[in-house]
Parts: C-alpha cells; structure tokens; sequence
C-alpha cells in the first residue's frame, strides 16, 4: 500500500514596492493577470490588489526614492516634523557642525513641542502627541535619509 502524497504548501512571496511597479507596468502594458501571477509566484488576488493600490504606490515610490526597497508603505505619521529636522539638518551639514543622534532626538522632541502649540487638526494632535523621538526612531531616520 502507497503512502498518500501529502500536498505541498504554496510558499508565499512577499513583493517589495519596486517589485509591485513591475507589475503595475506589465498590467498596463497588456499582460494578463495569471501569466504575472505566475511570473511572481503570486496569487490572482494578489495581482488585483496590487491593481486596486496603483495610486498609492506610485505616490509612494514618487515620495521617496528608499522606498523601493520596503515591503510594505507606512505613510509619515508628522510629515511637516520630518521635513523641519531634513531642513535644520541640510543647514547643520552646510555650516559644518556636528550632528549626533542626540542631537537629532533632541530636535526633533523641539519640533514636536512647537509645533503642538500651533493649531493643528485633530489627528496631527493626536499623532504628535503619539510621537516620540526614541533612540530606535533616530536610527530609522538615520538610516532612512542615509545620514552617515
């Protein structure tokens, strides 16, 4: 008597950004869903997802060049406090003084507090309030403007 074959499980791919413009190209270049599906090792529901998000992809790859990169796009909880410390950071490096991650936990704690006392919608308060510029942030900043 033969053993019954058990079936083999579908080992998921996990596409980054870069990898789901591809696809949006093939799709708007013509191709069919099942042959990128199978060009990726992805399900058919996974291509039309990836269709349905095209917008906030583009935005996303568009907004960021590092992005390509990621597997998933979190959009910036503070946008206006991240572009302050590139702004204040941009003048550091061009009057040549030094900046350490303190520094830069340091600022950006000042930038959330200014910026609380300026008027603000409810969500940015509540995500400003949310915020905290912890040592794990900093190093994702860091390595995400590609600082050192």
């Amino acid at each position: 008597m033969d053993p019954v074959p058990t079936p083999q499980k579908q080992t998921r791919t996990r596409l980054n950004i870069a990898q789901k413009l591809q696809i949006l190209q093939l799709l708007k270049d013509g191709h069919s869903t099942t042959a990128i599906m199978r060009q990726f090792n992805n399900a058919s529901r996974t291509v039309r997802n990836i269709k349905a998000q095209g917008t906030a992809l583009l935005q996303a790859a568009d907004s960021n060049d590092d992005s390509l990169s990621l597997k998933a796009f979190q959009p910036v909880r503070v946008p206006k406090l991240k572009q302050e410390l590139l702004a204040i950071l941009n003048y550091a490096r061009s009057a040549k003084m030094p900046v350490t991650q303190n520094v830069l936990q340091i600022r950006a704690c000042m930038i959330r507090d200014a910026m609380m006392k300026l008027p603000t919608t409810e969500k940015d308060a509540r995500a400003l309030q949310k915020f905290a510029a912890s040592r794990r942030w900093v190093e994702k900043f860091v390595k995400r403007h590609a600082l050192q």
